[in-house]
């Protein structure tokens, strides 16, 4: 039981990491990436950027609750 919250928590982390590529930082303001996602925002896409919030923020609890199991199993 163990390794298997232990392998899920690793494939967890690696969505994690890809939802989490894609997105622009707030801080990041110019260069190809900020007139990208300008861009994007012109045309609607938007909702986009809301979703891949949501299953950054879905991901990251997934994970602290497996964290948490796999103490308690431990």
């Amino acid at each position: 039981m163990l390794g298997f919250l232990v392998g899920l928590m690793m494939l967890l982390s690696v969505l994690l990491i890809v939802v989490i590529l894609p997105q622009q930082s707030a801080k990041s303001g110019g260069g190809a990436i900020g007139a990208a996602a300008g861009a994007n925002q012109m045309l609607g896409v938007k909702k986009t950027n809301d979703l891949l919030e949501k299953i950054t923020w879905g991901l990251m609890i997934a994970i602290f609750v497996l964290a948490l199991l796999t103490g308690f199993f431990k």
